[in-house]
């Protein structure tokens, strides 16, 4: 059986990857979506699918190629978190489901 199929109308392929191919998944965890994806194919934006608990999940290589830049992909529009301790002068800032980082205060 051939991987192809026919399309009646002319199509343009415009960029050079697509995050929805053979790559996407689903797969069984992060790391057997990392095993299965050699280094030479990952770029930054790249995302797959990781069913967790019977549910399709979405996480992309935010910030680089390795392993550990595989995280869970959240829209922009997140809501932000916002922890100020004003006895201790701190003050913590991120999005939901990210480790909150310590800012100025």
């Amino acid at each position: 059986m051939e991987n192809t199929f026919k399309v009646g109308k002319p199509i343009e392929v415009r960029g050079r990857s697509s995050n929805v191919d053979a790559l996407y998944g689903p797969y069984n965890s992060l790391e057997e979506a990392n095993a299965s994806i050699e280094r030479s194919r990952r770029i930054i934006g790249r995302t797959v699918v990781i069913v967790e608990n019977g549910k399709a999940v979405e996480y992309w290589y935010k910030e680089g190629i390795e392993d550990d830049n595989l995280v869970l992909k959240i829209p922009d529009n997140t809501p932000k978190l916002e922890y100020v301790n004003p006895e201790e002068g701190s003050k913590f800032t991120g999005n939901v489901g990210e480790p909150l980082k310590e800012v100025e205060v």
